[in-house]
């Protein structure tokens, strides 16, 4: 079956985050996929669960900034956070309400389309840059795969390699960050 975003937990599905947390763990979760939601039971379990898609009172900032963004900036706004926003939330929220033993979920979207790297991962992949309106351009030809040519795949697959790259670096950052506050990689 394919998933058309309408999957929930259901009830009677016990989950490894509800198990740790009889176990004694902190379980904290920062989701920015709008298909996972607490509203679907993604949260169940969870001491703390957080996504950005879930402040609805800031749809309407959100929709204003992405606008501004994109015909201002000539740049496409993603309705996802970025990995520096996940990792800074995430942070702050695992600072605020962490503990050990722990359980931390953090999910990142930008490896999904439509792939919208930042310039400088792209150019170390492929040694080109391309423009915003050119990978938006691309996106809506994948969606149509008739219309894609050899050299679009090969521009779909250095984009999708520089925001693997771009995310990569971004975990990186998260991992040294939890050293920094005293998690103990070598036990996590």
């Amino acid at each position: 079956a394919t998933d058309r975003g309408f999957i929930q937990i259901p009830d009677g599905v016990r989950t490894v985050v509800e198990i740790l947390k009889e176990e004694g763990y902190f379980t904290l979760a920062f989701n920015s996929n709008p298909l996972l939601t607490y509203y679907r039971c993604y949260g169940r379990g969870f001491d703390r669960c957080e996504g950005l898609f879930e402040k609805a009172r800031l749809r309407g900032v959100k929709r204003g900034i992405r606008l501004i963004e994109r015909f201002v900036f000539k740049r496409p706004r993603l309705a996802s956070p970025t990995p520096e926003e996940v990792n800074k939330r995430t942070l702050s929220l695992f600072r605020r309400f962490g503990k050990s033993p722990f359980f931390l979920w953090v999910h990142h979207m930008n490896v999904h389309v439509p792939y919208l790297p930042p310039r400088k991962f792209l150019k170390e992949v492929s040694g080109d840059i391309i423009s915003y309106q050119e990978m938006l351009d691309l996106e809506a030809k994948r969606k149509k795969s008739s219309e894609v040519s050899g050299k679009d795949i090969q521009k779909l697959i250095a984009l999708y390699d520089a925001e693997v790259r771009y995310v990569d670096q971004c975990i990186g950052e998260f991992m040294e960050e939890l050293q920094q506050v005293g998690i103990d990689l070598g036990n996590t």
